[in-house]
């Protein structure tokens, strides 16, 4: 790995979500890999309804996935506890309801290197039961991309905000 290579650490903190774990780490371990690779963090709050077993089975079956122990079951604490773990350059949190495209990493990083900003993210957008991840690409961020009509109402509208 060159010096201009960063690690990233997605972590994803859970506690009994039997139902949506094993889609979300499918989703998250088969992300594109960036440059350096990446490595996901699940820290669990002591699931006791089938949680538990389903992320160690995918541990055998995704190299880069690790599980910690989270016995205070909060997530601030499992947040502290992921980051204590991490060994990337950059650390994303997502949660295990969302979905998220393959380019994830790369995007983030990518507008993370574009506009020189500590901290970048998507636009959530609920799909269902769960949350589908839409990126907002705004023009003042100098980055090319269109913020669509529903989402300008969205912002504008619902949560009472100025969209530049």
């Amino acid at each position: 790995m060159n010096s201009n290579e960063k690690k990233v650490s997605v972590l994803i903190p859970c506690r009994n979500e039997v139902e949506a774990i094993g889609n979300c780490l499918d989703n998250v371990c088969n992300f594109e890999e960036p440059d350096g690779g990446f490595e996901v963090i699940v820290v669990d709050g002591m699931s006791d309804d089938g949680t538990r077993e389903i992320i160690l089975e995918k541990t055998r079956q995704y190299p880069n996935l690790i599980l910690v122990d989270n016995p205070m079951k909060t997530i601030p604490y499992a947040m502290n506890l992921g980051i204590q773990k991490a060994k990337g350059d950059y650390i994303v949190r997502t949660d295990v309801r969302c979905i998220h495209p393959k380019t994830y990493l790369r995007d983030l990083i990518e507008l993370s290197k574009q506009t020189q900003a500590d901290n970048v993210g998507g636009v959530l957008e609920p799909v269902g039961n769960s949350i589908k991840v839409q990126y907002l690409w705004a023009e003042h961020f100098g980055i090319e991309g269109i913020l669509s009509e529903k989402l300008t109402q969205y912002m504008e509208g619902v949560l009472n905000v100025s969209v530049y």
